[in-house]
């Protein structure tokens, strides 16, 4: 009895950019020339980027608090920088979110006590 062995592989553009999920503090890190920069720009570097829906806003958030503080020059750099990322940004649905959250008992950002 012969069986058929079927093998997954990923698509050839994952090998050359594999995906790679980032978060506001990653990026901003880059955009607005902070400490962890270089660090954020070496873990970033040959990956495809990918990202909640929600990171430019949260981006437009760090660019007001450098404003604010006199740094307007760095917050229009920050933004004219992440504007030139090619990040793809994705939906997420609520219901999806509450389900995570109620799985891995997720409260605030924090995971809770199981």
């Amino acid at each position: 009895m012969n069986q058929q062995l079927f093998v997954a592989e990923p698509p050839l553009h994952y090998m050359v950019f594999p995906p790679l999920v980032v978060d506001c503090s990653t990026l901003a890190g880059l955009v607005f020339q902070e400490d962890s920069r270089a660090l954020a720009a070496e873990r970033i570097q040959g990956k495809a980027l990918h990202a909640p829906a929600l990171l430019p806003f949260e981006i437009a958030s760090v660019a007001a608090k450098k404003q604010k503080s006199g740094r307007a020059d760095v917050a229009a750099d920050g933004l004219h920088m992440f504007s030139q990322l090619d990040v793809e940004l994705h939906t997420v649905e609520p219901a999806a979110i509450l389900d995570l959250a109620t799985r891995y008992t997720i409260q605030n950002g924090l995971l809770g006590r199981v």
